[in-house]
């Protein structure tokens, strides 16, 4: 018994030639799939960042960050290549029959690239939450900046209006800046038969310690059923309301993109906004799942690369290698093809943005196991 166990585990001198086998040609696809991004963004936004007037610094920056995001798609093509490249020497050399004839299974030979693809998955996880959002604020900000420059009284990006379902009120800001100021501010308390309760006018607004202050306006109340005042409107330098449970966060969370939110982000406007427009409740929830499922396309990159590029019979292992390349770029397809739909409401949000990579993790998870 104690022979058996023994010859199941993973000897070093194997563990480490598996390592170098494999990342040695993991080295050269990183760097060849970077090198390839980088210049294909150099084609695609040199030129608009150019008329933006961004200094060479900030395109240094720009091109740094998005190479981290783009590595949420090197990693897993990377980590398959390099995988069925390794499977493909092993096998061609006819090691992959001397590892099973030591009593070693392929799935416990390929321990060290199990623990990598792991790895790897919570490094493009952080990338997810961290990087990507950041990258997409900033792009987003830029390119507000530049229709605001070339049309200055187009003041869109500043209009906000909101609407609290389950308070049964209204707000409208005429001009609404990220930490403020908010000036032209407006809200609406409406009764069950939505009719106005009351109705605050102001120009200016601040949110301070979980309280909204109100400056320079008037205070509104309204009869029931009826359009007139129940008394004259009460004029205000100053007042707090505290019973306003909106924060600037709250209401901002409807208008921001869901590349631009991290996953906390995205859970909290989901809890707290139940009453959300639902184009946008389908289209975060959906973000959602795919943040928490695709960073384990690198696990899944790491079972299709080995699982298909398996062979015992000469001259087949090639057409393994082929065959598992064909599976990423169809993955790739399948995945922003169904997150497309998802997004848009076609198909279910999870299916969406997670069964994609569920699906090809258990395929290559029930190949793994066939060829052990």
């Amino acid at each position: 018994m104690n022979d058996r166990i023994t010859a199941r585990r993973l000897p070093k001198k194997l563990f480490t030639y598996i390592s170098l086998e494999f990342f040695i040609p993991f080295a050269y696809c990183i760097v060849g799939f970077w090198g390839l991004f980088i210049l294909m963004d150099l084609l695609d936004a040199l030129k608009n960042l150019m008329e933006l007037d961004a200094s060479i610094l900030q395109i240094s920056a720009f091109l740094i960050t998005h190479q981290l995001v783009n590595l949420k798609f090197i990693l897993p093509m990377s980590l398959l290549i390099a995988a069925s490249f390794m499977m493909h020497r092993l096998s061609r050399h006819g090691e992959t029959i001397a590892i099973r004839a030591s009593g070693t299974s392929l799935i416990t030979a390929c321990m060290p690239i199990w623990f990598f693809a792991l790895v790897l998955s919570i490094c493009t996880a952080y990338l997810n939450e961290q990087v990507r959002p950041l990258q997409a604020m900033k792009t987003e900000e830029a390119l507000q900046k530049k229709l605001a420059s070339e049309n200055p009284d187009n003041d869109i990006h500043h209009t906000l209006a909101y609407t609290n379902r389950a308070q049964d009120r209204n707000w409208f800001f005429k001009e609404f800046k990220k930490g403020g100021p908010y000036t032209g501010v407006r809200v609406k308390q409406f009764r069950e038969d939505n009719s106005i309760r009351w109705e605050i006018h102001a120009k200016r607004a601040a949110y301070r310690s979980g309280t909204w202050i109100f400056k320079d306006g008037k205070r509104t109340h309204y009869k029931r059923d009826e359009l007139l005042p129940s008394e004259p409107s009460e004029t205000f330098e100053q007042y707090r309301a505290d019973n306003l449970s909106e924060t600037p966060e709250q209401i901002t969370g409807t208008l921001r993109t869901s590349q631009t939110m991290s996953t906390p982000g995205i859970l909290k406007t989901l809890s707290t906004n139940s009453e959300l427009p639902h184009a946008s409740n389908i289209e975060l929830r959906t973000m959602l799942a795919h943040r928490l499922s695709f960073p384990f396309a690198c696990l899944m990159g790491a079972l299709v690369g080995i699982g298909f590029a398996v062979s015992w019979e000469r001259g087949s292992t090639l057409k393994g290698f082929a065959t598992s390349i064909g599976i990423i770029m169809l993955y790739y397809f399948i995945d922003q093809a169904a997150f497309t739909l998802g997004r848009i409401g076609y198909i279910p949000a999870f299916a969406g943005g997670a069964l994609p990579t569920v699906l090809f993790i258990t395929i290559g998870t029930v190949r793994m196991i066939k060829v052990r």
